[in-house]
């Protein structure tokens, strides 16, 4: 468990979770909790910081930050941190996940998830205590994937409205190390290193297909060099490095787009600001000309006055 987590998905900027020199958990400068000895935390699709904690009093807390002020919640009590194995937070598609893994008497695995702003508790699953924890992820529509190893077997779990159900998947080649498991594109992958320094990309299972139990998964294996690779705490199939390298050349193209609607737009506005002017002109000469109209008949009337005048002048003479 890490005593510091930089927090980047779905913010504007990095936000920074540490237990300091006091063992208080700092979260971007606001104290969460003090007396932490674990914790893990994720920001959901707003932005807000939610996170776990086991403290030196065996309580296991969930908390959020809310307007800046963390809230918190306890979870569990007399919890050693020798019999907890597993503490962690995760998200998928705006569903937040918590892992609690316990083995004291028993191997015990605690899962809950979010249901708009409720959280929902799974059953329990308890284990033989023989049993390791590997890896977990959440998966699609609020499913969560757990592997764990016991008598040197890999088992796959997932859990889904509330329920764990055994996946069948095959044998895992006992050269496997470093383990970590991941959802990409509807199915349970995992990310493995290999003894001869390879990386090994394996699709485990895809929980959205229904396989009879005697029915293993295939396993496909790409392999890659580790310097094609990218590692953020585990190692990443280099296909997302692919997918991430295409998005980068489709976010460049989007803005290579924006700066010529900017220009496009610039160029219309001083077309604009000069047809402004030239109707405030125009509006300008329309008026002088209404007056000047309005004055040439004004100087219309006094001649047809005059006339009047001289022609009444003439009759007299006569």
């Amino acid at each position: 468990m890490n005593d510091e987590i930089i927090l980047e998905k779905y913010t504007n900027k990095p936000i920074t979770i540490k237990i300091n020199e006091d063992n208080m958990l700092d979260c971007g400068g606001v104290i969460v909790s003090d007396n932490v000895l674990l914790f893990d935390a994720i920001t959901d699709i707003s932005g807000a910081v939610h996170g776990v904690l086991l403290n030196a009093q065996g309580q296991i807390l969930y908390f959020r930050l809310a307007g800046g002020l963390p809230v918190s919640k306890s979870i569990a009590s007399g919890v050693a941190q020798k019999s907890l194995k597993h503490l962690s937070i995760t998200e998928q598609d705006g569903i937040l996940h918590i892992l609690i893994v316990k083995c004291e008497k028993n191997f015990t695995v605690h899962h809950y998830r979010t249901q708009g702003n409720s959280w929902i508790r799974s059953f329990p699953k308890n284990m033989d205590a023989a049993t390791m924890y590997v890896d977990s992820c959440p998966c699609g529509q609020g499913k969560f994937a757990l592997l764990v190893k016991c008598d040197e077997n890999y088992i796959l779990y997932l859990e889904t409205f509330g329920k764990w159900q055994q996946i069948q998947h095959s044998p895992l080649p006992e050269d496997y190390t470093d383990i970590s498991m991941t959802y990409f594109n509807g199915n349970i992958e995992l990310v493995t290193s290999h003894e001869d320094g390879k990386v090994i990309s394996s699709v485990l299972a895809s929980p959205s297909i229904q396989k009879a139990e005697n029915q293993a998964f295939e396993i496909k294996e790409i392999r890659k060099n580790p310097e094609d690779n990218m590692a953020n705490g585990s190692i990443i199939n280099s296909r997302y490095v692919t997918q991430l390298q295409e998005n980068t050349d489709e976010i460049a193209l989007i803005k290579e787009e924006l700066s010529k609607l900017r220009s496009d737009i610039d160029n219309m506005s001083k077309i604009l600001e000069n047809a402004e002017k030239q109707y405030k002109y125009i509006t300008i000469c329309r008026d002088a000309a209404k007056q000047h109209d309005t004055q040439i008949n004004q100087l219309g009337i006094k001649l047809q006055e005059l006339i009047n005048r001289f022609n009444g002048f003439s009759k007299q003479v006569r």
